[in-house]
């Protein structure tokens, strides 16, 4: 079996173990795999060696591997100890300076803002255990400001839209992992645009970037397992700018 816990620098400690070329394993987060038949004088002793603790956040990078399985991680944790997603959701909003303003949207509190993949796999994992599917980055202070940045995850597979915000001015999409459909409504003679945007450092022709105008509906829809992205637009903004289409799926 495998034991995740918390150690006394405050890291996630998952057991994933590969193999090299040359056959011999390689561990890209290593903890001792604890045996089914452990005791529990075992299971402590180890503990205590490890220097296992309260609840806190990984500071240091994820491996993209564990990334993508943080969901199921964390509701492993939240199973274990109840209330222990709260716990770790309340420090990360302390370590990074964040707002919390619904249960998948945060909002920055200071003018630099920093996100690196420990951030982002938290927010959609703990999105996720809230009974979400996205969660959303507001790189911005608030609603006000003239550039509006926003880190979007998209935990799982979803499809939201058409939307559009009826005004003079552009949209853009920056990938950062996953791959996204995006789809122009325009009407008329010219009928739907349908673009792909992805996240692929071994096919350097694959588009990873997308400006769109504002004022045309859109879909988006997420091509992979999860996706993570940058959308920017001007503002200032409010939720009521947005416009959705009769019948639109809200996310």
């Amino acid at each position: 079996m495998f034991l995740i816990t918390i150690d006394k620098s405050g890291r996630l400690l998952v057991e994933q173990t590969v193999l090299n070329a040359n056959g011999n394993p390689h561990y890209l987060a290593r903890v001792p795999t604890i045996s089914d038949d452990s005791s529990r004088e075992d299971i402590t002793n180890w503990l205590i060696k490890i220097g296992a603790d309260s609840a806190s956040v990984w500071k240091q990078e994820i491996d993209i591997s564990i990334a993508v399985a943080m969901n199921q991680i964390v509701k492993q944790v939240e199973i274990a100890s109840p209330g222990a997603a709260k716990r770790f959701e309340s420090q990360l909003l302390q370590d990074f300076d964040l707002n919390k303003v619904s249960p998948r949207v945060f909002f920055a509190k200071s003018e630099t803002v920093v996100a690196n993949e420990s951030l982002i796999s938290f927010l959609g994992a703990f999105a996720v255990a809230s009974g979400h599917k996205t969660a959303r980055l507001c790189m911005h202070q608030d609603q006000t400001q003239v550039i509006q940045e926003m880190l979007m995850i998209h935990a799982e597979q979803i499809s939201t839209g058409p939307l559009r915000q009826d005004r003079d001015s552009s949209v853009s999409y920056h990938m950062m992992r996953g791959a996204l459909e995006i789809i122009l409504h325009h009407g008329g003679a010219t009928g739907d645009k349908v673009y792909q945007v992805e996240c692929s450092r071994n096919q350097p022709s694959v588009n990873s970037s997308l400006r769109v105008p504002a004022r045309v509906f859109r879909t988006i829809r997420t091509l992979t397992d999860s996706a993570v992205f940058i959308e920017a637009q001007s503002g200032p903004f409010s939720d009521s700018d947005t416009q959705w289409a009769q019948g639109a799926v809200r996310r």
